[in-house]
């Protein structure tokens, strides 16, 4: 009795760590159908034609995102392009008087972060990190 009970905790366990391995979720988009809504959102951002990279599925938490997330177990696909993402700010304006300043150089890549179920989008984090 007790070598079944052995032997069902390590296949259950063995199981698991499987399921966690391939992405282990389920009931969500699939690929294809993330990878065609991040692309749009991507496209959207980008001043020149984007390029799929790679997507993963997984909890939000597992993923370098560069902010912290109020809920980092939720399921999400990591659709990653490349493509030219110009910065979130070229910083505060110039005090008057003062010449205006270049702003940074844009980024080349970004993940989009869609929620795995729904396909909503629940953020993205420009350069693509991790």
């Amino acid at each position: 009795m007790v070598r079944r009970l052995l032997l069902l905790s390590v296949m259950g366990t063995a199981f698991l760590s499987l399921a966690s391995a391939c992405g282990g979720l389920s009931g969500g988009l699939g690929e294809q159908q993330a990878v065609a809504k991040a692309a749009t959102t991507a496209q959207q951002m980008s001043s020149t034609r984007v390029t799929f990279v790679s997507a993963a599925s997984g909890h939000l938490g597992d993923f370098e995102t560069g902010t912290v997330h109020p809920n980092p177990n939720t399921e999400v696909w990591a659709v990653t392009f490349d493509g030219t993402f110009p910065p979130v700010s070229c910083g505060p304006a110039p005090l008057p008087g003062q010449p205006p300043h270049a702003c940074p150089p844009g980024n080349t890549s970004t993940r989009i972060f869609l929620n795995y179920k729904s396909g909503a989008f629940l953020m993205e984090a420009t350069p693509a990190t991790g």
